[in-house]
């Protein structure tokens, strides 16, 4: 197998900086997630690594040998596009073993080598019996199988995988999320999977980077990035999470008093960061940790605007001033648009970050 390092990577197209000073290293035999919403950089950095692309700046290393400028075909990886790609006129079986074809000579193949590993690769899939059909015989999950048994058949070093699941439904998504969790956990092949869906970064990764504007924010375990956000992108785009803007009062220690529209709220500086008396700050919190109780203290007053059915809670949308915040709350209480409510919340789980810099923008 093989480790991965970015090394102060740049790529540009126009004037628009799609990657910025990016550094990243990828452990041996892990499942590396990049996570972020569209147009952050995350295929792109994908791209670079696969060798379809070459960086402006920065060099990339697979172990200790330079790629940067290395053919994808010689790096001895495989990637699993967004929209599978497989040849239409090709059955199951001839498209998994078109890349063993193409390099038959190169790896030294005879017929029975090729056979022998497109089966073993399909039984690793679970796609046993289904050979001769063709793509458009398959299901979209089965399809999305065979685009990974195809991958996998070649051995690559490392497997990249660019939004694979994005065109399935709900349920197929959650089981090709296990399947590629077990696949790779069983052939311990270092792999990059990229996507903006939190809940496949969360449920699949050992580690995750968070990326944003071109640049990695955080990286982490599932477990760290969510409990412990160590900026204010990271910490509203990860877990359901909603936020207040307002100003920061009576700090003490780490504790601080948020005001905003005539109301306050307790919480706690987040670590690593630095507030005053006076700056503009948010208070973010997790929408599930509200509840409705008018004798707490440490609570917010606001009307109830929409409010939506989820099973296990109701979704409810609520105006605090000027402001918007989303909570999950008990499904059985009887609420109804208009109506007046008290969401209190403990301080320890209201997290504050100063409005700064490159974030204000997006909390003005």
């Amino acid at each position: 197998m093989v480790w991965i390092k970015i090394v102060n990577v740049t790529k540009v197209y126009g004037k628009v900086k799609a990657l910025d000073n990016v550094s990243l290293e990828i452990r041996d035999g892990e499942l590396f997630t990049m996570l972020g919403p569209s147009g952050c950089g995350k295929t792109t950095l994908l791209r670079i690594i696969a060798g379809f692309e070459v960086p402006e700046e920065g060099k990339v290393f697979f172990a200790d040998q330079d790629v940067t400028f290395v053919k994808p075909y010689q790096r001895n990886t495989a990637m699993v596009f967004q929209n599978y790609a497989l040849w239409p006129h090709m059955t199951v079986f001839e498209n998994v073993a078109y890349g063993l074809k193409i390099r038959r000579k190169q790896l030294g193949l005879s017929d029975e080598d090729i056979e022998r590993r497109v089966r073993d690769a399909l039984k690793l899939v679970r796609l046993e019996g289904l050979e001769d059909r063709y793509p458009l015989q398959l299901s979209g999950g089965q399809q999305q199988r065979v685009a990974l048994a195809r991958a996998l058949v070649v051995e690559p070093k490392v497997l990249l995988l660019d939004e694979p699941l994005s065109n399935l439904d709900a349920k197929l998504r959650i089981e090709m999320r296990e399947e590629i969790k077990r696949i790779q956990s069983s052939l311990g092949i270092t792999t990059v999977y990229v996507t903006h869906d939190q809940e496949e970064a969360m449920s699949l990764a050992d580690r995750i980077a968070v990326m944003n504007k071109g640049k990695i924010l955080q990286v982490g375990t599932p477990k760290e990035i969510y409990s412990k956000p160590n900026n204010l992108f990271v910490a509203t785009f990860i877990g359901r999470s909603t936020y207040l803007v307002g100003i920061a009062r009576e700090i003490s220690g780490e504790k601080v008093k948020v005001s905003f529209d005539g109301q306050s709220l307790e919480g706690f500086i987040a670590p690593g960061h630095t507030v005053r008396e006076g700056d503009k700050v948010a208070a973010i919190m997790k929408t599930e940790d509200f509840k409705v109780d008018a004798s707490e203290s440490n609570a917010l007053e606001g009307i109830v605007e929409i409010q939506m059915f989820i099973g296990m809670f109701n979704q409810v949308k609520v105006r605090v001033g000027n402001q918007r915040i989303t909570a999950l709350l008990d499904p059985a209480l009887e609420l109804s648009s208009g109506q007046k409510i008290r969401l209190a919340i403990k301080p320890s789980e209201v997290s504050v970050f100063p409005v700064t810099g490159w974030e204000e923008e997006s909390f003005a």
